[in-house]
C-alpha cells in the first residue's frame, strides 16, 4: 500500500489527516510530559521540535495559549486535595 493510499484510508476512517493526528498526538504527549514536571524546553526537545519557540508556537496555535499558561490553568482547575 502506498503512503498516499494509507493517508486517504486514514482520513476516511478518522475524519482527520494523518498529519493532524500526529500533531494532536504530539500535543497530548507534551501535556503529559509537562504535567509530570518536565519543563517547556525539555518537552520541546523530547518531542523533536527544533527549538523551544517552535514548540511554543505550535502549542499556542493548537491550544489558544502557551504551554505554561495552559498548565497553570489546568492546575487551577484541578480539585483540591484532602
Amino acid at each position: 500500500m502506498s503512503g498516499r493510499t494509507l493517508a486517504r484510508h486514514f482520513e476516511a476512517e478518522l475524519g482527520m489527516s494523518l498529519r493532524s493526528w500526529r500533531r494532536r498526538l504530539r500535543l497530548f504527549k507534551a501535556i503529559e510530559l509537562m504535567g509530570g514536571g518536565l519543563g517547556v524546553t525539555q518537552t520541546a526537545m523530547e518531542l523533536g521540535y527544533g527549538s523551544t519557540s517552535a514548540f511554543v508556537y505550535a502549542f499556542r496555535t493548537a491550544m489558544g495559549c502557551g504551554p505554561q499558561a495552559y498548565m497553570r490553568g489546568r492546575d487551577a482547575d484541578a480539585p483540591a486535595g484532602p
